[in-house]
């Protein structure tokens, strides 16, 4: 109904530019007749990726706090790195009681962090994928079954609580609204981890949460920018999720079929992203042939069902020495912002997943940097490396994106 909605008012506003002696359909999609296509969230700008925010990091510094890493040091290391944009981890739990209270000393460790990236020119992207779950009364991840007579609330509590949390950091305008919201890691009925939804099931929810959301952000800031919480094939780039078959591509299909059956909120995708993100983990590749066709896939998918460009944030992608050996990680990295900038051009940021290994998180080794913590130890190969130590992926990382500087400033060395 929508595109049929959109090719008749797109006719009548051409013929009318031209009745008129305009400049044609150019002319005629401006100022109100572009919101009666696209809505009044559209904004011309999100269609082209603005410059110089290509090379990113995504990175937890509010959670490094508590793994002991400076965040002082850490952002003079992404500074050194040549980082230009950054997803701040924000979830709701850090810093509230609840959705309409403030915890006073994290909220103000929440505002230190966000000003000291921002000292160096750091563009952010903040994110949280937690919510209020109204039946436990304490933040969650899962999502309440829809249909429920707990769910218009929940819904309504999602909303209030990103117009407070809005409120509170005006210095954020770009949020991005929760994570991985096709993966049944993240989005499934609370309670009921491990049965996965449908790809239709977790596209409905998503546009639930997403209108809702966006309802909440942009009453609480009008300027505020809206980002799709960032899809992912869990399995690896362009495969299905075992059991149900999602992938990135078809959960869009999905999301925009909800979105036009106006069910959720509104007809246009804009009232529920303005720009959009997926994730586009590549475990063992490198960013070749089969990497770019993968994600111009899904951007085609975003293209055709929307009828406009969207801009796009890769706010999370990286390599895992554990999965992949650090020499390939090295000659990947040093071709990745070339390949997304020349072949990707819809792409505004790439932000690498992760800055820190978390020896604490199932031994995770993602990082471009061992863990900072000299109270644990990272042990890879059978030798424990010194915290905070740059690898050889960091060094790659700082060459790609054109860094300087020391990349040793939370390097602790080992004392035999």
């Amino acid at each position: 109904m929508r595109k049929i909605i959109i090719a008749i008012l797109t006719l009548l506003l051409t013929a009318g530019a031209f009745a008129c002696g305009g400049g044609g359909e150019e002319e005629s999609m401006k100022g109100d007749d572009v919101s009666l296509i696209y809505g009044e969230n559209y904004r011309q700008e999100f269609e082209q990726p603005e410059k110089g925010r290509l090379e990113g990091m995504c990175y937890l510094a509010f959670e490094g706090v508590s793994n002991g890493i400076d965040y002082v040091k850490a952002y003079e290391l992404l500074h050194n790195l040549g980082v230009k944009s950054m997803r701040q981890w924000m979830h709701f739990g850090y810093f509230m009681s609840d959705p309409d209270t403030f915890l006073p000393e994290e909220t103000a460790l929440m505002h230190e962090i966000i000003r000291e990236g921002q000292r160096y020119g750091i563009f952010m992207i903040g994110m949280s994928h937690q919510n209020w779950s109204v039946t436990d009364e304490r933040f969650v991840i899962g999502k309440p079954r829809r249909g429920t007579s707990q769910y218009e609330l929940w819904l309504d509590t999602y909303e209030r609580t990103w117009y407070n949390v809005v409120k509170e950091f005006p210095e954020i305008t770009y949020w991005e609204i929760d994570n991985e919201v096709n993966n049944p890691d993240f989005m499934y009925t609370h309670g009921e981890f491990g049965r996965k939804l449908s790809t239709e099931e977790m596209a409905a929810i998503t546009a639930d949460m997403h209108f809702r959301a966006s309802r909440g952000i942009h009453a609480a800031n009008p300027d505020a920018v809206t980002v799709l919480g960032g899809v992912v094939d869990p399995v690896g780039l362009g495969l299905p999720t075992a059991d149900i078959g999602t992938t990135m591509v078809s959960f869009m299909e999905a999301l925009y079929d909800a979105i036009e059956s106006g069910e959720h909120g509104s007809y246009y995708p804009d009232d529920f992203f303005q720009t959009a993100a997926w994730h586009p983990y590549y475990y063992t590749g490198k960013p070749d042939d089969y990497f770019v066709e993968q994600n111009n896939a899904v951007y085609e998918v975003i293209k055709r069902r929307e009828g406009k460009d969207k801009k796009v944030y890769l706010t999370e992608f990286g390599w895992n020495e554990n999965l992949y050996d650090m020499d390939e990680i090295v000659d990947a990295i040093s071709s990745l912002f070339t390949v997304v900038g020349e072949r990707m051009p819809y792409v505004e940021s790439l932000m690498y997943f992760r800055m820190f290994d978390n020896v604490a998180d199932n031994m995770n080794t993602a990082g471009l940097f061992c863990d900072p913590n000299p109270d644990r130890s990272d042990i890879f190969g059978g030798v424990r490396r010194d915290p905070g130590s740059p690898k050889p992926s960091a060094y790659a990382f700082q060459e790609a994106c054109s860094g300087s500087g020391s990349l040793n400033v939370l390097k602790t060395e080992l004392v035999d």
